[in-house]
């Protein structure tokens, strides 16, 4: 009984205060040691699952490595097909936070093979989250950094178009949030900006709090590569951490310093590269490090330090390369060719 009642206060602490709040995470490790919750396959779903989704929004990405682990096989335990998808889904997503985006791909075309959008998208009314839509949120992240980009951007807004046809709030602003950051890292900035601006709108009329400050982060961004300043960026980067929010904020302190440099504001932008590595710390997104490389050895370059910056451009290829995000590689390829 007592495990029963810590799963539903658990989903009912994500739907008032997130994934990633203290409250939350303290509900789902308190049910965890529970004995017995090996033998409860519908109990063991929803608390791993709990505690997966606060290590991935908290930026925690080699925990949610195990955690990942045991909801994919709590997911097995109970059977349904559904949950066996969220459980494959967990894996793939993990697996590209922690910098492994060829085992994200063949996870996500796994779940891909399992998919039926009527029964995912009902998911929303049990976690909170309609499935058909953060399928593909993840997915289209996926494919863009495996360097499939017209794949990519077309898994990106068939994402938004099931968020709008389901009509789930949370899932609406959970779409618009990874498009959002898909739809930058692709170059597309105009549509990056009417989705920032629809997030805004929704976060309003619904209060997501979260979705507002990450809207507040890329808008930021949006406006830091037309001249604007990085106030806004430091004040939402201040909001999202004191939601306990970590998911991306080292890629968008590393974009931000990419941008500065187009601008020539070499010390600003090495104080951005300095959070952003910081944010790179052991276990947190680790798929962001061939970007800290190359955005290093630019800022190497622009300094003089030429060996350096071919010295870092040469590593962010290597580590790109090895991990299979492709984006990344040709980014570095790209800027070590204009070193030679």
């Amino acid at each position: 009984e007592a495990l029963a009642v810590e799963t539903r206060l658990g989903l009912a602490s994500i739907a008032a205060h997130g994934h990633s709040h203290p409250d939350t995470v303290a509900i789902f490790e308190a049910a965890s040691k529970r004995p017995g919750l090996d033998r409860d396959a519908a109990a063991s779903f929803v608390v791993w699952y709990g505690l997966w989704c606060g290590h991935h929004v908290r930026g925690e990405a080699h925990l949610a490595q195990g955690s990942a682990a045991a909801l994919h096989a709590a997911s097995l335990a109970h059977g349904a097909p559904a949950n066996v998808m969220m459980g494959v889904r967990s894996l793939g997503i993990t697996a590209l936070m922690n910098g492994d985006a060829r085992e994200a791909l063949a996870r996500h075309a796994e779940a891909e093979a399992m998919e039926n959008i009527p029964r995912d998208r009902a998911q929303a009314q049990i976690v909170g989250q309609d499935q058909s839509v953060s399928f593909r949120s993840y997915y289209g992240l996926t494919l863009w950094l495996s360097g499939q980009g017209t794949r990519a951007w077309a898994t990106i807004q068939d994402s938004i178009r099931l968020a709008r046809e389901g009509g789930h709030p949370g899932s609406l602003g959970y779409g618009l949030t990874h498009a959002i950051l898909g739809a930058l890292g692709l170059g597309q900035r105009e549509m990056a900006q009417t989705w920032c601006a629809e997030l805004f709108d929704k976060a309003s009329e619904f209060r997501l709090g979260m979705w507002r400050d990450y809207a507040l982060r890329f808008q930021g961004l949006i406006d830091l590569a037309i001249g604007g300043g990085t106030e806004p960026l430091l004040a939402a980067r201040q909001a999202l951490a004191g939601r306990s929010v970590g998911l991306f904020a080292a890629y968008a302190d590393l974009m931000a310093a990419d941008l500065l440099l187009d601008r020539g504001a070499l010390d600003d932008a090495a104080k951005w590269l300095a959070r952003g590595e910081a944010a790179l710390q052991p276990g947190h997104e680790c798929w962001a490090a061939p970007e800290a490389l190359r955005i290093a050895g630019r800022l190497a370059a622009l300094q003089g330090d030429q060996a350096g910056a071919a010295d870092l451009t040469a590593r962010a290829l290597a580590r790109a390369t090895e991990c299979g995000l492709l984006a990344f590689a040709l980014k570095a390829a790209v800027q070590g060719a204009d070193l030679a």
